[in-house]
């Protein structure tokens, strides 16, 4: 069994997948932490100074492991995709990976990572609004960690910016700071995109290979049934 084809590709795409859910694990904590900070009203006052700064350090490093896994993820289908040569899968890739090249957030969150990496964590600012219920006297609290998008356009060597073409253009597409929650979703609907899109031509491109491994782990099942 060790020795067909499919077993090698079989594991390979298991440690893939394993990154894949490492990412989706990262995303989902950081969103779940921005959920608790945006819930809990009394962050909002001042008293509560030590404690919100204590979250704001939480969501930035779940931020930094989040853009981290993000291109663990990316580098590791690289890597398969490396280790198969095959024309086909190669051509694909290519083409996947030059579409992600042309979207302004995966470029923001390629800069944001290097951002974090050789300058500093981001700066945070908060952002309090009440929006009140017509014809009564209630009303909702609305309570966000952004980061700061002057902060952000300050990161200059000398006159030269950082940030990449694509970077500043979608920084600037916020008339204000900018929401954590939004580019991360937006980032992570389109990188599981690419890992699904990978992953099915890679199953499509090797199907004889995988059903042949799988039919041969079936049988050796029948011949030898696990132990109840």
């Amino acid at each position: 069994m060790v020795a067909l084809k499919g077993f090698k590709l079989i594991h390979d795409m298991e440690m893939l997948k394993i990154t894949h859910n490492i990412f989706s694990l990262n995303y989902n904590t950081l969103c779940h932490a921005l959920d608790m900070f945006e819930q809990d009203v009394e962050l909002c006052f001042l008293r509560n100074r030590s404690r919100r700064d204590e979250i704001t350090l939480d969501i930035l490093c779940l931020l930094h492991n989040y853009t981290a896994s993000a291109f663990t993820l990316v580098n590791h289908s690289r890597k398969l995709k490396q280790e198969l040569s095959n024309e086909n899968v190669n051509v694909f890739y290519e083409k996947e990976v030059e579409k992600l090249k042309s979207i302004e957030v995966v470029s923001f969150m390629k800069d944001l990572r290097n951002y974090v990496q050789h300058r500093s964590f981001p700066i945070c600012n908060r952002r309090i609004d009440f929006k009140g219920t017509e014809g009564t006297n209630q009303g909702l609290m609305e309570h966000k960690i952004l980061l700061s998008r002057e902060e952000l356009l300050k990161w200059r060597e000398g006159s030269k910016s950082k940030w990449t073409a694509k970077s500043r253009k979608y920084i600037n597409s916020f008339n204000s700071d900018i929401d954590i929650k939004l580019f991360c979703k937006e980032y992570y609907d389109i990188i599981v995109e690419f890992d699904r899109s990978f992953f099915e031509k890679v199953c499509k491109e090797y199907e004889s290979d995988i059903n042949e491994f799988i039919e041969f782990r079936e049988h050796i099942t029948k011949l030898y049934p696990p132990l109840s």
